[in-house]
């Protein structure tokens, strides 16, 4: 249940980023052509990877910075959650 939390928190705070930063940069920003690229360019930045469209607005930075920060401590969590269960499920047949 936990790591349905975990996954919850993450798909929620990327969509609503996305959705904050389509509102203050969809106006200012020329390579923002729709929501579709903004969901892009918060999946991309919560996973680290980065995209080609570059925050304009200072609540466009800030939400550049947190979206990797919480990709960096949310992803660990799912591996070792993963890898526990593998090992449970390893241990079972054993």
């Amino acid at each position: 249940m936990l790591f349905w939390a975990y996954i919850l928190t993450v798909v929620l705070f990327t969509y609503l980023s996305a959705l904050v930063f389509y509102h203050y940069e969809y106006p200012v920003n020329d390579k923002l052509t729709g929501f579709g690229n903004a969901m892009w360019w918060a999946w991309m930045n919560v996973t680290t990877v980065g995209a080609e469209i570059f925050a304009v607005t200072s609540i466009g930075k800030i939400i550049t910075v947190l979206l990797p920060i919480l990709g960096m401590l949310f992803f660990p969590i799912f591996t070792s959650y993963i890898l526990q269960e593998y090992k449970d499920s390893a241990s079972d047949d054993a």
